[in-house]
């Protein structure tokens, strides 16, 4: 199963309140309970799924502005493969 992180137009966010929310689905449904984590510049941020599938990552650590490269990581399950995603993130 491929799972989907969607992101904005051409993966650019904006940051101003330095978080970050992602959707992980499979088939289209909504994974709950799901641990991913975001890598930027090398340090790791972690999060949980919602029932909805939805895991917002706090991005406190993420002091300079500028536009980072950023990938997101679900490890998989039982019943998921692991998959990955990269971004694009712009903290102004």
């Amino acid at each position: 199963d491929l799972h989907s992180f969607p992101t904005r137009r051409s993966s650019d966010l904006e940051i101003k309140t330095k978080k970050y929310t992602v959707k992980l689905t499979s088939k289209g449904k909504a994974v709950k309970k799901a641990k991913l984590k975001l890598i930027v510049k090398g340090k790791k941020y972690a999060a949980k799924t919602n029932s909805k599938g939805k895991a917002t990552f706090n991005l406190s650590k993420l002091t300079k502005k500028g536009k980072f490269k950023a990938t997101i990581l679900y490890m998989g399950d039982k019943k998921h493969y692991m998959s990955y995603k990269n971004v694009k993130l712009t903290v102004k």
